[in-house]
């Protein structure tokens, strides 16, 4: 229940900090990471919780290669990386915006949910039926294709579509999450599993926890070995697997500097 306290009053104090001052405030972005070591009220599982306040949307990139957590970071000079959407697999109905360069077109309908950051730093969350081309969206700075939704208008998804298998979506698995609060206000979820101590969260239960701290929207991010976060020059987290990506979100050194 500390904890669960503790990351309230941060995020309470953050907009407040947010609405009350001025815009030049602000003189960069800002992270604060709180690291949870073991199981409590939210999962069965140690989690990584993010919180991002930036200066300019633009400070919130992807950058794709292939390699591990650690060579993408380096590559890209992260101060802070996680996971994306394992954007080269060749799922038919992709359609992927990347730093506002159009990667996959919808090829069709399907029932994936997608992550749509715009411009001026807001988050919106659509079915795929609602993508129809790049020109429908041409302040989208992101459009990530994987999903479900986990929270939609500040109210917990209680149904989750999901293009996987039954197993992947329902049962517990290590998971990676953005959640947004308002314009460029963000933060992330990284939650440890497949390990004696860590037995990973599900859907619901990412999702209730977006609900409780007050975001407005929250994404499933791709999971299980995928799900890695990196800060400051080394890992954080508890993850089950070394496994190779193919694109980090990420902030560089540049963007935290006053």
């Amino acid at each position: 229940m500390a904890c669960k306290k503790s990351i309230l009053l941060y995020i309470l104090i953050l907009v407040l900090l947010c609405n009350c001052s001025s815009p030049c405030a602000v003189a960069a972005s800002k992270i604060h990471i709180e690291e949870v070591s073991q199981p409590n009220y939210h999962f069965n599982a140690s989690y990584v919780f993010v919180d991002v306040m930036l200066d300019d949307i633009h400070d919130l990139q992807v950058y794709k290669n292939k390699g591990t957590i650690d060579e993408l970071a380096k590559e890209a000079n992260a101060k802070l990386a996680i996971n994306c959407v394992f954007w080269h697999y060749e799922y038919y109905d992709k359609h992927i915006v990347f730093n506002n360069e159009l990667l996959h077109e919808l090829q069709t309908q399907s029932i994936r949910d997608y992550c749509v950051i715009t411009e001026d730093g807001e988050m919106d969350i659509l079915l795929a039926e609602e993508i129809a081309a790049a020109a429908d969206f041409p302040s989208a700075w992101q459009i990530w294709s994987f999903g479900p939704a986990l929270v939609h208008d500040y109210k917990a998804m209680t149904e989750f579509e999901t293009p996987f298998s039954y197993s992947v979506g329902r049962y517990a698995h290590p998971r990676t999450a953005i959640g947004y609060f308002s314009p460029n206000h963000f933060c992330f979820l990284i939650v440890a599993g497949r390990n004696d101590s860590d037995k990973g969260a599900t859907l619901e239960e990412m999702a209730k926890f977006f609900e409780l701290i007050g975001c407005k929207e929250a994404y499933n991010l791709d999971g299980g070995g995928s799900s890695h976060i990196w800060y400051d020059g080394s890992e954080l987290g508890v993850p089950c697997d070394n496994r190779i990506l193919t694109e980090i979100i990420y902030i560089n050194e540049e963007a935290l500097q006053n």
